[in-house]
């Protein structure tokens, strides 16, 4: 609810790296995505959030060799 809430609706983003268009809590690749390119939307979508409600989400999957950064 917060992520749709906050202008991220299903399937948002910059192919390849898009929200799923049936859940947003879903970070897809659409083929040929980096790490970085989920990482980065990882980071929108959380600063995103953030930002409209003062919420900070916290990843569900433990990153390996990768770091969200703390939000500020």
């Amino acid at each position: 609810w917060l992520i749709e809430r906050a202008g991220f609706g299903k399937g948002y983003g910059t192919p390849p790296a898009t929200l799923s268009t049936k859940h947003t809590l879903a970070l897809t690749n659409r083929g040929g995505a980096t790490a970085s390119d989920i990482v980065g939307l990882a980071r929108e979508v959380r600063d995103g959030v953030r930002d409209r409600f003062g919420v900070t989400l916290v990843p569900e999957p433990v990153f390996v060799g990768v770091a969200l950064d703390p939000a500020p």
